[in-house]
């Protein structure tokens, strides 16, 4: 029996299948973990997923549908599905993550 797995449009694909599939390169990780500040610079629909972080916050919900709302709105710019070559590492996603659930935890800029 082969290995599967759920692809998201909720296919099942073969581990051969997801071999075989076509990825974006991955850019290098930076020498120097950048900032929030510098990640907005370079992909400013950043800021959009932080407003929307902040707007979602609700004090003592810990409703995780929310978060992967959050979620979804950031992956496509950061992380190793990002549009931009330079933005796809890890670093750059743990900065991202990082910052974006601090602001739907607390409602506020961190």
């Amino acid at each position: 029996m082969s290995e599967t797995t759920l692809h998201p449009s909720g296919n099942v694909i073969t581990c051969a299948g997801l071999a075989a599939m076509d990825f974006p390169p991955i850019s290098p990780e930076p020498p120097v973990v950048p900032t929030w500040s510098e990640l907005v610079a370079l992909e400013p629909s950043l800021a959009d997923v932080e407003r929307l972080a902040i707007q979602s916050y609700r004090r003592g919900d810990d409703d995780f549908r929310c978060w992967g709302k959050i979620k979804r709105a950031f992956l496509p710019l950061v992380g190793f599905t990002a549009q931009r070559y330079e933005l796809r590492n890890s670093t750059c996603y743990d900065v991202v993550y990082d910052h974006l659930l601090s602001c739907w935890n607390t409602g506020r800029k961190s």
